[in-house]
């Protein structure tokens, strides 16, 4: 870690792996655009020039993003199979014929 990193990151508080961890976690609309913002600041952070707020505004909107991503899957409900269905007896054969093939038509 070069001396400027470190010292960017006791500004910031900020650790670049870290964040790259969290881009992972986000939106997918999201993620393309955070590390091309992320790698955007490295280059500047090396020519010398302050990145500061560019750091913070870009960890402020990953953390909204993981966010949204978090609030979402709650709303997720568990798959149901009603018994009145004639399908649900046979889930487990289904299963086992949409593991085992391309496509499978019902």
């Amino acid at each position: 870690m070069t001396e400027a990193t470190s010292k960017e990151l006791d500004q910031t508080g900020v650790d670049e792996k870290t964040l790259r961890k969290a881009i992972r976690g986000c939106m997918s609309r999201d993620r393309f655009r955070f590390s091309r913002q992320l790698k955007n600041i490295e280059q500047r952070r090396r020519k010398g020039k302050p990145v500061e707020r560019d750091l913070l505004r870009l960890v402020t909107q990953a953390q909204a993003s993981e966010a949204l991503v978090a609030a979402r899957s709650q709303l997720v409900s568990p798959l149901s199979f009603p018994e009145a269905l004639p399908v649900s007896a046979r889930r487990e054969e289904i299963r086992e014929a949409i593991d085992g093939n391309q496509l499978v038509i019902i």
